[in-house]
C-alpha cells in the first residue's frame, strides 16, 4: 500500500525567485538554534524607546568618474536618507558647522554637507574616510544603511 503525502503549501513570498534556493539543505543549522541563540524579539514599546538612527550612504557613477579625473580631494560619499531622528541634524550642517558622526560603533566623521560627507572635510580620518569610500564605490549608485550616532544637541 502507497503511503499518501501531503506537499506543504508553497509559502515562498512572489518576490523571491525559487530558481535561485536551489541546494538548500533542510535543517542545516537546527543544531545551533537548539544550542540556543542571542536572539530576541522587543515589545513595539521596548523597540521605540532603544531605536537606533539610520542613515543611508552611497558613492555614485558620477562621482567616481570625477575622481577618476584626478580629483580625489573632492571625493565626496553622498547621504541618501536619515532617519527621523537625526535628520533634523543632517539638514542644519554646512561647512562651518560641522558634527562628528559615528558609523555603526566603529569610525567617526566629520559631516559637514546636509547631501554629503567630503573627503577634504575629514583630513584628520583620511583612513577611515578612504575605507568607507572604497567600500561603498564596490557598489556604486547602491545605498547602504548604518547605525550611527550624532552628539546630542544642547
Amino acid at each position: 500500500m502507497r503511503n499518501d503525502v501531503t506537499r506543504q503549501e508553497d509559502d515562498l513570498r512572489p518576490e523571491y525567485d525559487a530558481s535561485e534556493l536551489k541546494g538548500g539543505v533542510r535543517g542545516k543549522y537546527l543544531d545551533r538554534f537548539r544550542a540556543g541563540t542571542n536572539l530576541a524579539l522587543l515589545a513595539p514599546d521596548v523597540r521605540s524607546e532603544t531605536s537606533m538612527a539610520e542613515i543611508t550612504l552611497v558613492v555614485t557613477q558620477r562621482a567616481l568618474h570625477h575622481i577618476n579625473r584626478g580629483n580625489l580631494d573632492q571625493s565626496q560619499i553622498a547621504i541618501r536618507g536619515a532617519s527621523a531622528d537625526i535628520a533634523p541634524a543632517i539638514r542644519g550642517l554646512t561647512r562651518d558647522n560641522r558634527i562628528p558622526v559615528s558609523l555603526g560603533g566603529c569610525i567617526t566623521l566629520s559631516f559637514g554637507d546636509p547631501g554629503a560627507i567630503w573627503r577634504v572635510h575629514n583630513v584628520d580620518r583620511l583612513e577611515d574616510y578612504d575605507a568607507l569610500f572604497g567600500l561603498l564605490s564596490r557598489r556604486p549608485d547602491q545605498g547602504m544603511r548604518f547605525l550611527c550616532e550624532v552628539p546630542a544637541s544642547g
